[in-house]
């Protein structure tokens, strides 16, 4: 079973297509499947719980197929299968949408029609420049997934808020986490490069 589900080369290039339409890491348990939907907002989370549970059963139906009747695997309807049954399923998911990019392309995909977006409340932020002699290295790291692909970014500002300087990378396979913390250290190591003294993150 545990092969079935997760490691037959079928299983894993279907888990590998859902994964990369959710941006998720492929799930190797159940409790993967849990975990992936962490962080994503109610309509994302019901959306991939759905197909996944969907796939589950799919994979017993079509290993059913293969033993008794001797049918092979289609890969291209078996997608084609799961699509539809999650579009099928959206009429009862009663999740909200955050509006942004992501949650758009989802559903669209999934043809979950009109979902209603969660209030946001927008709010007004601001930044003060750093003291006349100073450098503000502006740095952070992120991750698609927790772990996932993961990067960084620096914008160097001088006292007059003028961008001196901007650096931007790919880090591989990584958490929040070490993300945030490997921004850091490149913002260290640039300011020792260029000889800065005096200089705040």
């Amino acid at each position: 079973m545990d092969h079935l589900l997760w490691h037959c080369s079928f299983s894993v290039e279907i888990w590998s297509w859902l994964s990369n339409i959710f941006e998720v890491s492929i799930p190797q348990s159940f409790d993967n499947i849990w975990k992936r939907s962490k962080n994503k907002n109610p309509i994302i989370k019901e959306a991939w719980i759905t197909a996944a549970c969907f796939v589950i059963k799919e994979f017993l139906f079509q290993k059913n197929n293969k033993l008794f009747e001797e049918i092979k695997p289609n890969i291209h309807q078996f997608k084609k299968r799961i699509i539809q049954m999650v579009s099928e399923g959206g009429l009862r998911m009663k999740g909200t949408e955050w509006n942004q990019n992501y949650d758009l392309h989802i559903i669209e995909f999934f043809k979950l029609g009109c979902k209603q977006s969660k209030f946001q409340c927008i709010k007004s932020c601001y930044w003060i420049p750093p003291q006349i002699g100073f450098t503000l290295f502006c740095c952070d790291g992120a991750s698609v997934g927790n772990p996932g692909v993961a990067g960084f970014g620096i914008v160097v500002r001088n006292h007059l808020c003028q961008v001196v300087g901007a650096m931007a990378g790919g880090i591989g396979i990584a958490t929040n986490y070490i993300a945030e913390t490997y921004a850091v250290v490149s913002a260290a190591e640039l300011a020792v490069e260029w000889g800065e003294k005096k200089y705040h993150y």
